[in-house]
């Protein structure tokens, strides 16, 4: 690594010898001898107070929470060595922070090492921090389903879809939650819901998600509805629906592959509805939909890693359970729930608010109510005062300065407090 850099820390150029090392440091997985070697980097080398490392969803993308922090921190913190651990690690040679590929030798030098480790989910098999180190956990969602022990209808209905059994589940879990210093909450609903479902005892940072904080910039959303509209060549006048479903944990599988069919009839769209649908699918299934005889009206936009940046460029949201809802709703943009499976996700799932009821736009259950919800929108003012509470309720700690307020207390020199002790 030091020797890809100059003396002032930047990419410098490498003899073949030395680029082919460097490629397998940072790109190749460490199938073998994984615990040994991050047990030798940990045991002999001392942690770097100037290294911060990211990773968000285990390594697929450079979005989210993390990601917002390493921009600022780029911006304002020049004296931090940034790290992200990244699937195919060659894809993200624009970025200035050095890319590693999760699972690779240099993957576990940097969690050995790094003074400051952020992630919104875990950071690899074998991961325990040092007791010098500082673990920020962002998390990737406001809980408007019912997650951890919270799962299921009622406190005592525990039940994990996809056969998992769930003190299994949560014995695992409650190790990675452990060496938590601090946990980022969106809003208080979702603060009240960790500590229930995770029973998380460190320091709980009620300050909104950085992820957030670009829907409150006017010029960008500008910038960025423009940008992506033209990327699809979308008509001015099509009304532009973001797609965005959250998974199944019971979901099938046929020869290693999830099985998905679309729960919407794609013939249906056309120049006479003047509805785009912009489909951003869970990563299981992204691959398996063709979109090539179906645009501008259903288009697949999965290969955005970050959903976040499509929310200028829609007009409505249409989704389930998922956690990308309360985020939207700072937009103030309308929703739509899409749910042909209500009865049985409550059933087995539930959520921590009466959707139903109380959420903050329709619930449908086909595609001929969808379709018919996105040609007319009159509908919108029936759902203001619903809105208005959702908003609130979940909005609570947003103003787009989450991601300030993140950094400075990860780089606050006080300790990190237990705030909660489980019972």
């Amino acid at each position: 690594y030091k020797a890809s850099r100059d003396s002032n820390g930047k990419k410098s150029d490498m003899n073949p010898v030395a680029r082919k090392i460097s490629t397998a440091l940072t790109r190749k997985k460490l199938p073998r001898f994984r615990s040994l070697t991050y047990k030798i980097f940990r045991t002999f080398f001392p942690v770097d107070d100037n290294l911060i490392f990211f990773q968000s969803y285990l390594g697929r993308s450079i979005s989210c929470s993390p990601r917002s922090m390493s921009e600022y921190i780029a911006q304002h913190h020049p004296e931090l060595r940034i790290v992200w651990s990244v699937n195919k690690p060659q894809a993200h040679k624009a970025t200035s922070a050095t890319i590693v590929a999760p699972g690779s030798v240099a993957h576990y030098w940097f969690i050995a090492r790094a003074k400051y480790l952020v992630a919104n989910t875990g950071l690899g098999d074998g991961f325990e921090k040092r007791s010098s180190q500082l673990h920020m956990q962002t998390w990737h969602g406001s809980t408007l389903k019912r997650i951890g022990r919270d799962k299921g209808k009622s406190d005592d209905q525990r039940v994990v879809r996809g056969g998992a059994k769930d003190d299994e589940v949560l014995t695992g879990f409650a190790r990675r939650v452990s060496m938590w210093d601090f946990l980022i909450a969106p809003n208080q609903i979702s603060a009240d819901a960790f500590l229930t479902a995770w029973r998380f005892d460190g320091e709980m940072l009620h300050i909104g998600y950085p992820r957030n904080d670009s829907i409150f910039d006017a010029a960008w959303t500008a910038q960025q509805r423009a940008k992506v509209l033209k990327q699809y060549n979308i008509p001015d006048d099509h009304v532009v629906a973001l797609w965005a479903p959250t998974w199944r944990d019971n979901a099938e599988k046929k020869n290693g592959r999830f099985i998905y069919e679309l729960p919407i009839d794609v013939s249906k769209l056309g120049p006479a509805n003047k509805v785009t649908i912009l489909a951003k699918m869970h990563y299981h299934v992204s691959d398996t939909i063709d979109d090539s005889q179906t645009r501008p009206y259903f288009i697949n936009v999965s290969d955005w890693e970050d959903i976040n940046d499509l929310f200028p460029a829609s007009d409505v949201l249409v989704s389930d359970f998922s956690a990308t809802i309360p985020d939207y709703a700072n937009t103030g943009k309308p929703i739509v729930f899409f749910i042909p499976d209500y009865d049985e996700y409550m059933e087995t799932r539930g959520t921590y608010v009466d959707i139903k009821n109380d959420g903050p736009g329709p619930l449908v259950y086909s595609d001929d109510e969808l379709i018919s919800r996105l040609t007319d929108l009159s509908w919108v003012d029936s759902f203001s005062s619903n809105y208005a509470k959702f908003k609130t309720l979940y909005g609570e700690y947003e103003d787009g300065h989450a991601t300030d307020r993140a950094v400075k207390r990860l780089l606050d020199p006080t300790p990190p407090r237990k705030n909660f002790a489980s019972s």
